[in-house]
């Protein structure tokens, strides 16, 4: 993987959010429009460009569009109503591939030009070929496989070091003006798209530079490691994140904000499909999400689903605000071409596009500031009981495994369980507010309205009456999974028990 082109196509990545399911072209026996009307037997790139234009372009065409006469004038067309569109020669075409794919078959090593012009070593990937064989930044490349690679391009070097996955290649570097050559094997290369270390001993930093095929199975490996270190909470960074292949993202969702659609996708026709996540256990540890003005595209898929589950706190600024679909499709000559598709919509369908990005919880700019916030907040809720039990014939109640000694209990009423309203919020973090006669609780994006001289739960439906005991109210135990908390009665002990 070469650094020159790490940075281009995280430049692109930026503007796109890939379907990880690649559109393909058909030779065999295909009939296609060259514009004129006129069938051929094969596609041709512009045919089959102009194809794809009129099935499944979002944005409306222009003229210009169907009547061009080559792919990058058909492109730089499309650019008038779509932003993102984007012409690619073959060789940047299978660039970018490695950049969505988040794997190749290689040596491992990042390369840049210096000031003379020369190849050099600016960085390897760990566990790589390149890294074993203790390449050093500054190195000069000289040749590879008898090949003179001074002043090579990169798509020369991007050539010559791919290869069959196991197939030998000769190496030929410069070290302090000395020559050193080198029997390597080419391996397939899995491109790091996270870094992650633990924070004060209890909380797991993860910063996502963009998501590729690979992140959903990084960052569960990066969960393990860490929890293995100690983690009790998780940061994630997706600040600065371009975003990158929708399939990572899902992925990632799946792992922060537990099962269901994690995307819907709205085509030129309307409505098209989904993607969901199956038995996803949930993250039982407290989580923060940070995002800022450049959090973009699938970053933002997933902030929106980790809000939309209740399953953590977003903090930081407005994100980016990119909220449609764009395919990388290849061409009948290996070039390629990038259009919009479509829209997405997260998993408790909030439009990003049309809503101008995703608003944190938390407002708050300064990436310093942030991030300590963020930290302050994890503790905050470190500090808060796991759990809260009730018992129907037992005064007192069990806080995270800690008796209280009082009267609270669990009511029974009509074969449905009930437990103190405001002393459970307050437990599970929820803020309480009471003014006019009425109790206001919010915990994020959770509400609850209570008419207190009614002694009723307002809803959207109408009004709810609740029992009281002991001058408190009672909330509906069962009303409290919409929250996202888990709810269990047992028969044997009587006892009902809330969990985050």
């Amino acid at each position: 993987m070469y650094k020159k082109l790490h940075y281009q196509g995280k430049l692109l990545i930026a503007l796109i959010l890939a379907l990880a399911l690649l559109l393909s072209f058909n030779t065999a026996g295909a009939a296609a429009d060259d514009g004129g009307g006129t069938p051929t037997l094969t596609w041709t790139d512009l045919s089959y460009a102009k194809h794809l234009m009129r099935n499944y372009a979002f944005y409306q065409l222009n003229a210009q569009v169907l009547q061009a006469n080559d792919v990058p004038e058909l492109v730089k067309a499309l650019q008038k109503t779509d932003l993102w569109a984007k012409y690619y020669t073959p060789e940047q075409f299978a660039a970018e591939n490695i950049v969505h794919e988040g794997d190749y078959v290689g040596i491992g090593v990042y390369l840049i030009h210096d000031a003379a012009g020369r190849v050099t070593v600016a960085g390897s990937i760990a566990g790589s070929p390149a890294e074993k064989a203790e390449l050093k930044n500054g190195d000069i490349i000289v040749k590879v496989d008898g090949v003179d690679m001074r002043g090579a391009s990169m798509d020369d070097l991007r050539q010559a070091l791919s290869g069959e996955e196991n197939s030998l290649l000769t190496l030929v570097y410069e070290r302090n003006g000395r020559a050193t050559e080198l029997l390597m094997n080419r391996k397939r290369i899995i491109v790091p798209s996270i870094e992650y270390w633990l924070l004060e001993g209890i909380i797991g930093y993860v910063a996502v530079e963009q998501f590729t095929m690979h992140t959903g199975e990084e960052l569960a490996a990066a969960i393990k490691s860490l929890q293995k270190q100690g983690m009790k909470a998780l940061m994630i960074d997706l600040r600065d994140c371009p975003g990158g292949v929708v399939d990572g993202a899902v992925d990632v969702s799946g792992l922060l904000a537990g099962e269901g659609p994690m995307v819907f996708y709205v085509g030129k026709d309307g409505w098209d499909e989904f993607r969901p996540v199956d038995q996803a256990p949930p993250l039982k540890m407290p989580l923060a999400v940070l995002i800022n003005g450049e959090t973009a595209s699938a970053a933002e898929l997933v902030a929106a689903n980790v809000q939309d589950a209740r399953n953590g706190v977003v903090i930081g600024e407005a994100s980016f605000g990119k909220g449609v679909v764009q395919a990388m499709v290849s061409l009948p000559s290996g070039a390629g071409i990038c259009f919009t598709m479509g829209k997405y919509i997260s998993h408790g369908y909030q439009d990003i596009d049309q809503q101008g990005g995703v608003l944190p919880d938390i407002y708050l700019a300064g990436a310093e500031a942030q991030r300590h916030r963020a930290v302050a907040w994890l503790k905050e809720e470190l500090t808060r009981p796991s759990y809260i039990k009730y018992y129907t014939d037992i005064n007192g109640y069990s806080l995270g495994g800690t008796w209280q000694s009082g009267v609270a209990k669990a009511l029974i009423q009509e074969g449905a369980s009930y437990v103190p309203l405001k002393l459970t919020l307050t437990h599970l973090g929820w803020q309480i507010e009471e003014r006019d006669g009425l109790l206001y609780a919010n915990s994020q994006n959770r509400r609850l309205i209570v008419d207190i001289t009614q002694q009723s739960l307002i809803t959207g439906h109408g009004t709810q009456k609740l029992p009281a005991l002991n001058n408190e109210l009672y909330l509906p135990a069962a009303l409290l999974r919409q929250y996202g908390y888990t709810v269990t009665w047992s028969n044997s002990e009587r006892s009902v028990l809330i969990e985050k």
